[in-house]
């Protein structure tokens, strides 16, 4: 999420650095050749691409491979819908349990088409999975089949699959209170965002032991 480096004139002085992070100067060496204060020799190369715009490519401590200049305005509206996205994601936890309490109390005897609400929230723990799965491989574990490996994949399959169902899953407005329709649509919306997201990084359905 926050990838991407930052090539700026600060005080005078050409700088490098990560969205978030310090600038670092950069040195000149000569044509185009740069290093850091770090550096004894030059490591940064700056050259006109075929189609006039300006690349760079660094093979020093922060090695870029080879990256583009392009408008700083992508990554930070990226960044902001994904937090979005985990934001509304986050929120059906805690309104779980109100409604799960309500439930249990018989406040909802009345309610209607729940799975409005359980859809939403199986994408939210789904995803969940796979974060403490990934806590929890090391070493030869990351590249074989085990129970964590399998929960990566489990919660990477059903994810898309219930943030899809939850967004076309249609209840009567008669049946359902307005603010939990809403809310429930909100978080399916965000996961449908961000199985867009992992699907373009080639994240969805994710077998490791098949990739390693």
């Amino acid at each position: 999420m926050t990838a991407g480096t930052r090539i700026r004139v600060v005080s005078g002085k050409l700088t490098r650095s990560g969205l978030f992070g310090q600038p670092e100067p950069l040195l000149y060496v000569g044509k185009s050749l740069f290093r850091s204060e770090k550096e004894p020799e030059g490591t940064t190369v700056f050259f006109v691409t075929d189609t006039a715009d300006i690349a760079v490519v660094s093979s020093g401590l922060d090695g870029i491979s080879y990256s583009e200049r392009s408008s700083l305005a992508f990554p930070f509206v990226r960044i902001a819908l994904l937090s979005l996205c985990l934001f509304f994601m986050v929120s059906s936890l805690p309104y779980a349990l109100i409604w799960l309490f309500l439930k249990l109390v018989g406040a909802m005897k009345d309610a209607h088409q729940l799975s409005v609400l359980v859809v939403p929230l199986l994408a939210t723990l789904s995803l969940l999975i796979v974060p403490l799965c990934l806590t929890k491989l090391s070493g030869a574990q990351i590249g074989s089949f085990n129970l964590w490996t399998a929960g990566i994949f489990l919660g990477t399959f059903f994810f898309p699959l219930l943030s899809i169902f939850g967004l076309v899953l249609r209840v009567p407005k008669e049946q359902i209170h307005g603010g939990v329709r809403i809310h429930s649509l909100l978080v399916s919306s965000a996961c449908c965002v961000l199985t867009g997201f992992l699907w373009s990084w080639h994240l969805l359905a994710l077998r490791l032991w098949a990739v390693l």
